[in-house]
Parts: C-alpha cells; sequence; structure tokens
C-alpha cells in the first residue's frame, strides 16, 4: 500500500507552498517566488533519503530549475493522481480484512480521507491562482 509515500508527498508539497508564498491570499500575493534547482528543492523539502528520492521522482518532468511554486503544483498534482487508485487498494484490503487487521486498514483509511481532504485544499489554490506551468 502506498500510504507512507503519499503521506511524504503531501508533507513535502505543505513545506514547499508554504515557504514559498505564506498565504494564498490574494493573485499577486506570490511576488518574488524563490527559483532553484530540483535537487535543492527537493534536499530544502525532504528529511531522509526516501524522502528525498520521492521528490526527485515526482519531480523528474518538470524544468531543471524553476520556482518552487512550479514543483508544488507538480507534486499536488501527483498526489492528487495516486488518491484514487490507493483508496482502492484500501477498499479491497477491507473486503478481505478481519478484526485487527480491519480496523488497521480503517484507520488508515480514515486518515488518508483526512489528508485527502487538506492536500485537495492546497490543490484548489495552487491551481487557482496558476503558479507556474506544471508539466506531468
Amino acid at each position: 500500500m502506498e500510504t507512507k509515500p503519499t503521506r511524504a508527498v503531501v508533507t513535502w508539497i505543505l513545506v514547499l507552498a508554504t515557504s514559498s508564498c505564506h498565504f494564498f491570499t490574494r493573485a499577486d500575493a506570490c511576488d518574488n517566488v524563490p527559483s532553484m534547482d530540483i535537487d535543492a528543492a527537493c534536499l530544502k523539502a525532504c528529511t531522509s533519503q526516501p524522502l528525498y528520492q520521492l521528490c526527485q521522482d515526482t519531480l523528474r518532468h518538470a524544468e531543471p530549475a524553476g520556482e518552487v511554486t512550479t514543483y508544488a503544483v507538480i507534486a499536488a498534482r501527483f498526489a492528487k493522481l495516486s488518491y484514487e487508485p490507493t483508496m482502492e487498494t484500501v477498499d479491497l484490503l477491507l473486503q478481505k480484512a478481519s478484526g485487527d487487521e480491519r480496523a488497521a486498514y480503517a484507520n488508515c483509511k480514515d486518515k488518508y480521507q483526512t489528508a485527502h481532504r487538506i492536500m485537495a485544499a492546497v490543490v484548489d489554490q495552487l491551481f487557482a491562482y496558476s503558479f507556474g506551468s506544471a508539466r506531468q
């Protein structure tokens, strides 16, 4: 199941988004957005080698250097696209599980749905303000 990598994506998207523009309240709120290459962005956003690799893999289609908001848009899109297949897998696991295993999957599903709601709000704001041109 992909919950840990997907949760990691949500975490570093939020780090990138909030470090580049504190609150997305107006379309011009993100003037002077920092630009950096993908390696620097991933190093800044990630706290471990697996998260760094996930960041690199997620941004593989981005321009080699760009505004961090562009990277946030790409990562947000990646997280949004991975939600439905992950939930389908969890639902299949729930159908086959029983007892403590079923309770664990149900808890995971609840937490994942909460993370998805937060991620959806971030995605909506990022796309509403058209930060960069995400190519993924």
